[in-house]
């Protein structure tokens, strides 16, 4: 069974993946449709940013499996993160004991 820890580590990466996968190009459209309403020239840069990597991440050839890849990096840190956490409580318990 998964802790919850572990669970939301698990749905972090998950949704790291499918931004990846599937919304850098309508997140380039949101900042797009942003800076023609608030005429800010950074959030136009964004726009390039996020248009650019779209358009350069569909056309490599392991898309899929940097996906997988950045979503495994992200559940790890995650992880050890939450591990190193756990480990400094219960240390910190031990020294008022």
């Amino acid at each position: 069974m998964l802790k919850n820890v572990q669970k939301s580590a698990l749905i972090t990466s998950a949704l790291v993946a499918v931004y990846l996968k599937f919304l850098l190009l309508p997140s380039a459209n949101l900042a797009f449709e942003l800076y023609h309403f608030s005429k800010i020239d950074f959030i136009y840069h964004v726009y390039s940013g996020f248009k650019v990597a779209s358009y350069m991440f569909d056309q490599w050839a392991y898309q899929n499996l940097a996906c997988i890849a950045f979503a495994l990096l992200v559940f790890v840190v995650l992880q050890l993160r939450a591990n190193r956490k756990q480990e400094r409580q219960h240390s910190t318990r031990q020294e008022l004991i």
